[in-house]
C-alpha cells in the first residue's frame, strides 16, 4: 500500500524546459541503448547539484558511438570533459561506470519541438537540448559560465589606529 497526501502536493499541468544556460550536474545514470541504426549509444542523466531552484532537477544527454565523424568528435569531447583520459594510445573498451558521479558544467538551450507541439497559449512548446560543444569540465572551484569570481582577501593592516 502507498500512502500521498495530495494536498501537500501543487497542481501541475505540464513539465517546464530549465531556462537556457549551464547547470554543474553529475552523472546520475546511463543507460547503454542502440540507435535505430543499430550503432551503441549512451542515454545520460545528469543530476543539478548546483545550489538554487532547479537543484535536483535533471539533464538527459545521448552520446552514440558510430564511425560518423561528428560522433566521434562529440564522444570523445563529452568524455574528455567529464574526466575520462582521451589521450590514451590505441582502442579503449568503455563502460557506462566510467563516467557515473562524474562533475562537469552542462549547457542546455531551448528548442521547438520537432513535431511541431503547441502549449496552451499556441505558441511552440519548447524542449532542452545539449549542444554539441555543451559541456565544460569541472575544476572545483569555478563557476557558471566560466566567470571566476573575484576573491576578496582581508587585509591586515597594522598602520590603522583602530
Amino acid at each position: 500500500m502507498v500512502k500521498v497526501n495530495f494536498d501537500t502536493i501543487p497542481d501541475q499541468d505540464d513539465f517546464a524546459p530549465l531556462p537556457a544556460g549551464e547547470y554543474l550536474c553529475e552523472v546520475d545514470h546511463v543507460e547503454e541503448k542502440e540507435t535505430k541504426n543499430e550503432d551503441p549509444m549512451w542515454k545520460i542523466q545528469h543530476k543539478i547539484i548546483q545550489d538554487g531552484v532547479h537543484y535536483g532537477r535533471y539533464i538527459w544527454d545521448n552520446l552514440i558511438f558510430s564511425d560518423n565523424e561528428n560522433a566521434k568528435k562529440r564522444y570523445k569531447l563529452v568524455l574528455g570533459r567529464l574526466g575520462l583520459n582521451t589521450g590514451l594510445p590505441g582502442e579503449q573498451e568503455l563502460h557506462p561506470e566510467m563516467i557515473y558521479e562524474r562533475k562537469s558544467w552542462v549547457t542546455v538551450n531551448l528548442i521547438p519541438y520537432e513535431d511541431g507541439r503547441k502549449d496552451n497559449d499556441g505558441n511552440p512548446k519548447m524542449k532542452n537540448d545539449v549542444p554539441f560543444a555543451g559541456y565544460r569540465r569541472f575544476d572545483g572551484n569555478d563557476v557558471p559560465g566560466g566567470q571566476q569570481e573575484m576573491a576578496t582577501e582581508e587585509k591586515d593592516d597594522d598602520s590603522l589606529p583602530f
